[in-house]
């Protein structure tokens, strides 16, 4: 089952007890928050294996900036935005998808840690047809470990 279908599950049906295959069955509501973590449902943080992500961000006619990403597996757009960064153009902040893939205006470069990226989704082989193939759309790109990104290369968007 899969995770967020348990977590909709826990924190809609407070009486209900919510299954995963192989796991405990979840405590009551009161007790939920705890038992979450423990199951490792957000970010593995009572079994220790929660790790930080660096992600190098270097801007037009900025110094490279370092943001540290909690846990693996993070969207790059959303650690992006938290912290200041801004990934669109003047066009692009006029015309965005907010994050669903469609636009292609958050485009980023990535310099190193390609290795660290989920594989590029057909969506953005489509929106980025003609582009280098180092470019990814930071909305659909999951990092897994440390990377260096280019925001907005070339001036684009």
């Amino acid at each position: 089952m899969p995770r967020v279908l348990v977590l909709a599950l826990a924190l809609l049906l407070p009486a209900a007890v919510a299954f995963v295959p192989g796991r405990a069955p979840l405590a009551p509501r009161a007790a939920r928050g705890r038992e979450l973590e423990m199951i490792g449902l957000f970010n593995n943080k009572a079994s220790g294996t929660k790790k930080g992500i660096v992600i190098t961000v270097a801007s037009k006619g900025q110094p490279p900036m370092e943001i540290q990403a909690d846990g693996s597996g993070v969207n790059l757009r959303r650690a992006l935005q938290s912290k200041g960064v801004e990934v669109y153009g003047i066009r692009g902040k006029l015309n965005n998808c907010g994050g669903g893939g469609v636009c292609g205006m958050c485009a980023v470069d990535v310099v190193e840690g390609m290795e660290n990226l989920n594989p590029r989704s057909k969506n953005e082989e489509l929106r980025l047809q003609g582009k280098p193939k180092t470019w990814r759309l930071s909305c659909s790109t999951k990092v897994t470990g440390p990377v260096t990104v280019v925001n907005k290369p070339g001036g684009a968007f």
